[in-house]
């Protein structure tokens, strides 16, 4: 006997078993088994059909209706007007909604037999459906002939033109209208369009019309992707116009959802098999984003959008791409973001908003989460020293200021990677250099650094040495933009101690009087953004201290003031707001102290914080009745 009739054999043992399986309901192990006759039958026999079909009936009755479908398409491609297969993919094709088609396959099986009995009811209840289907779908096609002649004629009055295309939207949001559009050029005519129109509201539009296109629906996703291509999804985030910029991010995330699974929420998952099924387009898609991050001529809003929509769909628990992205150049591309000074234009400058860097760091942060084995990690400190001794090979003052600038960002983003770089031989040494110049430029970042490297006692402790009095002379500039850098840099170490009352970088009462400092450039008149957002971030560091909080916490003008700047819009004053404020309410869980580990601990001859006498234990929001 040669081995392919022994296949053959093996097939029909599997598909005897499989039946069995069928007939007691153990409708997975069916599935299992017919698998198992498929893969081992060789060419596309009439036994494959079969396999085909019996899986099929399995899927219906665990209510799989896409895969049930899929099974009966390639049974019919083997044996065309199979009319077991023709009935199951008619069930399939209703339950999943797509009555026309459920109905073409009823008719084609009653054309074969009109006596079958069991296709009668099934006709009977899809025709008079379809039929005002047909009907709604005329009058569908009849409103959106009459609104894209209107929506597309520049020549249009421009109200009515803006009222046919929230139509439009309207329609997309309806299945049977997206359905329709698809199938017609308007996807092309919205992309053509939008080359030429200048009306910001029917230019903003059209795109929420793609988007809604795309929802919720792979297939048409992937007709829109054809039609429209990737490149134009870039040209359109591209402006300075934030609600298009907005509505183009929503776009293509709706995209990524569609091929993924996902959807617009908190904690959402995607479906692994979607995922798998669509990873070419997924895959484009990202690595077109990845590549677009670091593009010189685009906006600084829309890098913020590309930056936003990297760092929420490569994360482990959403399309787990963080590897690829290493792979592909993505962390040098991201590291020149978090390299960039918003008002320092070099002739290799990118447009940045004043929330890039924050952005660029907490997507740093995001990719480093999904280095989880030791492998990755040391892959991605890699990278990021890569691009350091990359920036320091020349050593002029812009490479400089941007390794300063960019390890700045890794110490508000991964901390822990951004510690091990700032502790590489020469990097603290040259920051402190770069603070004892007459440039102001290379003061400012460098005082930057020097607030972000003090997050550790350690490093506090080791700039305290080294540092104090470097900031201490910058404070004495006749820069408020430097002056309020030194300010914060010295609030930092003055605060490195935490609550702990029993220690005190600086002289007693040095932590008032900071805070009062901070104080004034918060509240003068005529300050800018910038230098208002140091002297929150200063505060949110001298309120670990109790005397400070409860001068503050009186402080109505200075209170306000912060509120005021959190509405800005600027996503880099969140932290100094909040923080502040958050330590004003004491709101933090403490460890339980154990009176016999404090005894151990005095014996061992330990520290042990102590909390000052105007802090109180911490009070919940609200009482228990």
């Amino acid at each position: 006997m040669g081995t392919h009739e022994q296949f053959e054999i093996e097939a029909e043992q599997y598909k005897e078993q499989g039946n069995t399986a069928f007939k007691n309901s153990e409708y997975d192990q069916a599935v299992r088994l017919y698998t198992k006759a498929i893969n081992v039958t060789k060419g596309e026999n009439r036994n494959l059909a079969v396999y085909y079909k019996n899986r099929a009936a399995a899927h219906l009755k665990q209510q799989k209706y896409q895969e049930a479908l899929e099974d009966c398409d390639k049974c019919l491609e083997i044996v065309p007007s199979d009319p077991k297969a023709l009935f199951r993919r008619c069930q399939a094709l209703e339950a999943l909604g797509r009555l026309e088609e459920a109905y073409r396959d009823a008719t084609q099986i009653f054309k074969d037999d009109p006596t079958n009995k069991e296709i009668q009811p099934v006709l009977s209840r899809l025709l008079p459906i379809v039929q005002e289907r047909a009907r709604q779908n005329a009058q569908t096609s009849n409103r959106l002939e009459s609104m894209t002649k209107i929506v597309f004629d520049v020549t249009q009055p421009t109200d009515k033109r803006e009222t046919a295309m929230n139509n439009l939207l309207v329609l997309a949001r309806e299945h049977a209208g997206a359905e329709i559009m698809v199938k017609t050029p308007v996807v092309q005519q919205i992309k053509k369009l939008l080359k030429v129109e200048k009306n910001k509201e029917i230019f903003v539009t059209g795109i929420r019309v793609i988007g809604e296109l795309c929802k919720h629906n792979e297939t048409r996703t992937k007709l829109i992707l054809k039609d429209a291509g990737i490149p134009w999804f870039l040209e359109i985030i591209d402006s300075n116009d934030e609600r298009q910029v907005n509505a183009a991010e929503h776009c293509m995330q709706t995209i990524l959802n569609a091929l993924s699974g996902m959807e617009n929420k908190p904690d959402t998952k995607p479906n692994k098999e979607l995922v798998e099924k669509n990873k070419k387009h997924i895959d484009t898609l990202l690595s077109c984003l990845v590549y677009a991050v670091n593009n010189r001529a685009i906006s600084g809003l829309a890098r913020d959008a590309i930056l936003e929509l990297i760092m929420r769909n490569i994360h482990y628990s959403q399309l787990n791409w963080a590897e690829q992205l290493l792979d592909i150049g993505g962390i040098a591309r991201i590291m020149e973001c978090a390299s960039e000074l918003e008002e320092y234009k070099y002739e290799s400058a990118m447009n940045i908003t004043p929330s890039t860097r924050t952005i660029a760091a907490l997507c740093l942060s995001r990719i480093h989460e999904n280095m989880y084995y030791d492998a990755a990690r040391e892959k991605f400190i890699q990278k990021i020293e890569d691009f350091i001794k990359d920036k320091l090979l020349t050593p002029d003052i812009e490479s400089k200021v941007r390794v300063t600038v960019a390890i700045t960002s890794l110490l508000r983003g991964p901390l822990d990677v951004g510690n091990a770089i700032i502790g590489k031989e020469g990097i603290m040494e040259m920051i402190l250099v770069m603070a004892n110049t007459d440039d102001e430029l290379q003061q400012k970042v460098a005082c930057e650094c020097i607030i972000a490297a003090a997050s550790k006692a350690d490093k506090a402790k080791a700039i305290i040495a080294k540092g104090a009095d470097i900031l201490k002379q910058l404070y004495k500039s006749k820069n408020d933009h430097i002056r309020i850098r030194a300010l914060v840099g010295l609030c930092k170490l003055g605060s490195s101690s935490g609550n702990d009352a029993s220690v005190k970088p600086f002289a007693e009462g040095s932590t008032v009087k900071l805070a009062e400092a901070c104080r004034r450039f918060l509240l003068h008149p005529g300050k800018d953004k910038d230098i208002r957002k140091w002297a929150a971030e200063g505060l949110s560091y001298l309120t670990l201290d109790a005397e400070v909080k409860e001068k503050l916490i009186e402080d109505k003008a200075a209170l306000q003031a912060l509120v005021e700047l959190a509405k800005s819009g600027d996503q880099s004053v969140l932290f100094g707001v909040v923080t502040t404020l958050v330590n004003l309410c004491n709101a933090y869980d403490k460890q339980e102290i154990i009176p016999e580990m404090v005894e151990l601990a005095k014996f061992a001859k330990h520290h042990i914080p102590q909390e000052h006498e105007l802090d109180d234990p911490v009070r919940p929001y609200y009482k228990t009745p």
